[in-house]
């Protein structure tokens, strides 16, 4: 049995999807050196957690242990698609997954970002893992522009293209499929400031069915990923399904799904507050962040050429 939470006795908060969820599901990536301690204060709001390819150089006990804990909490691991290409194109992809199954992991991702295989080869793979009981992931995008060809420009993609190869992925048996956090993030925005991106993504989701898609939010070139976070519940609701969070920023994720966070701006108060003048609580319109917060400066050298010194830099912004 689960125990109380903090002043729920008192405080109503919005309600949303519980565990098992089909949707509203946080994806975190592997979190090593926090301890399950921590990971069992937000596990029943952590659904499944992913490794990644940086997990080969850690110790495979730490990390065989730590499988066990989080599918202990009722949370799903899984292979990130880095690992099933590689070991693809080493031919040892039938040695990786006898080994994935006996340790724990019961979710692939399944990836193509190199083009490396053809669509009945990826329907056929796709076919083995789930005969070994496996969840399928297929994730749709890339981290850089000139590698993925579902985008035209950094901050616009073809929608045609990702919806065509989503549903390729689906159709080859894949349970959802995952937008590339990079991708996603320059399409919403830093700021919030590319409407023709977002356009562009309620496009694709209209045709997927945002239950079926994950949408990875990245902590890319250090910027926060509330705002895009917030956008996106705004956008499809609290029960939309969020990857790459990280167990020590899920209590955030929750709170913003809930519309109790500054971004964007307490939304269910302020409908509270407003005599909920939307049906929703998470469709009240947000806070212009244009005005709100300030851009974080781009910095570079006052000075020309190798020789410019660190004490000549000023932002780009008060360079004359």
């Amino acid at each position: 049995m689960e125990e109380p939470l903090f002043l729920r006795d008192i405080l109503e908060l919005p309600a949303r999807s519980e565990k098992p969820r089909k949707v509203g599901r946080t994806i975190c990536g592997i979190s090593l050196g926090r301890g399950r301690e921590s990971i069992e204060q937000v596990a029943r709001y952590v659904d499944q957690v992913k490794l990644y390819v940086h997990n080969t150089l850690m110790p495979a006990r730490v990390i065989e242990e730590s499988i066990k804990n989080y599918r202990s909490l009722d949370i799903d691991v899984q292979m990130g698609g880095v690992f099933f290409e590689m070991a693809a194109l080493q031919g040892k992809l039938e040695a990786m997954v006898k080994r994935a199954k006996a340790i724990g992991v019961n979710v692939v991702e399944v990836e193509n970002h190199l083009g490396a295989f053809s669509l009945e080869r990826l329907k056929e793979e796709i076919r083995k893992l789930k005969g070994e009981g496996f969840q399928i992931v297929g994730e749709v995008g890339a981290k850089w522009t000139e590698d993925d060809e579902t985008r035209i420009a950094q901050g616009l993609c073809d929608p045609k293209k990702v919806i065509l190869a989503m549903e390729q992925l689906l159709e080859a048996g894949a349970d959802e499929v995952v937008w590339d956090a990079y991708p996603l993030r320059a399409l919403i925005g830093n700021q919030l400031e590319n409407e023709a991106g977002q356009n562009q993504i309620r496009q694709v989701a209209k045709a997927i069915g945002q239950e079926r898609m994950v949408f990875e939010v990245s902590n890319a070139r250090g910027r926060g990923k509330s705002m895009q976070r917030a956008w996106l519940v705004h956008e499809f609701g609290p029960d939309v399904n969020v990857g790459n969070a990280h167990p020590g920023d899920v209590s955030e994720l929750e709170t913003i799904r809930r519309g109790i966070y500054y971004d964007p701006a307490w939304p269910y108060i302020r409908w509270l507050k407003n005599n909920k003048p939307t049906k929703n609580w998470w469709e009240i319109e947000m806070p212009d962040y244009d005005l709100d917060i300030e851009p974080r400066p781009v910095w570079k050298y006052a000075g020309e050429g190798p020789l410019a010194k660190p004490d000549q830099a000023v932002p780009a912004s008060r360079k004359r």
